[in-house]
């Protein structure tokens, strides 16, 4: 599931670079923050007990 959010978050900022519209992550290091806090969500989710 990382590799995936990786993956878009990357194709998403090339695509509103090369749009020219304004990009969610500013550059390298808003770029890895974000990322970091997305990774960490996914980690610490709340699971559902099985059944």
């Amino acid at each position: 599931m990382a590799m995936q959010l990786m993956v878009h978050m990357l194709a998403a900022r090339e695509r509103s670079l090369a749009d020219g519209t304004h990009a969610t992550h500013s550059g390298r290091p808003a770029y890895a923050t974000g990322l970091v806090d997305a990774i960490t969500g996914l980690w610490t989710a709340p699971v559902t007990p099985g059944r």
